[in-house]
């Protein structure tokens, strides 16, 4: 349902503001969801805006790399697309096995385990942020990138095109 935002998104904006706006979005979903659990409009609100969040996350992603791979000539699409995919499931796995760890610690059958909440939200709140900061340093890295890669006669040009311009 929200892939169409999404892919509507992607074409006015770069990859890495896509992604930092879905990883906004997890982060506040996650909060609110750990602040209002107990309100089940917003609980049921939070739980929209994670999905919708996740799904353009990973459509970005996917795409992104994709991208990646057609630009690279000397990877092996095969090796490429299989690491990726490898590390998603190991992922996975590693969360898959954090639920049931905090679950065996946790007595999640009361009514009143509202510790599980807060411990559910925890993860994804740091994962958003995470994600966030690799999508500035990546920014930030690839405008450094791009920077160096100027030649001395485009940057001559570019200076002198700005000097014209003030």
């Amino acid at each position: 349902m929200s892939q169409v935002v999404w892919a509507s998104l992607a074409t006015r904006i770069s990859t890495n503001w896509l992604l930092g706006v879905a990883a906004c979005m997890l982060a506040m979903a996650a909060t609110a969801f750990c602040v209002g659990a107990a309100h089940p409009v917003l609980a049921i609100s939070a739980a929209f805006c994670i999905g919708a969040g996740s799904s353009g996350m990973g459509m970005t992603l996917w795409a992104a790399f994709a991208g990646m791979v057609a630009d690279q000539h000397r990877v092996s699409v095969a090796l490429a697309y299989g690491t990726l995919t490898a590390s998603l499931k190991i992922a996975l796995a590693c969360g898959a096995g954090a639920i049931g760890l905090v679950l065996s610690m946790v007595d999640y059958r009361k009514e009143q385990s509202a510790v599980l909440v807060h411990l559910m939200s925890i993860p994804s709140i740091a994962a958003v942020l995470i994600m966030a900061l690799v999508s500035v340093a990546t920014y930030a890295a690839h405008a450094a990138y791009a920077a160096s890669q100027m030649t001395g006669r485009s940057r001559t040009a570019l200076t002198t095109g700005q000097a014209a311009r003030r």
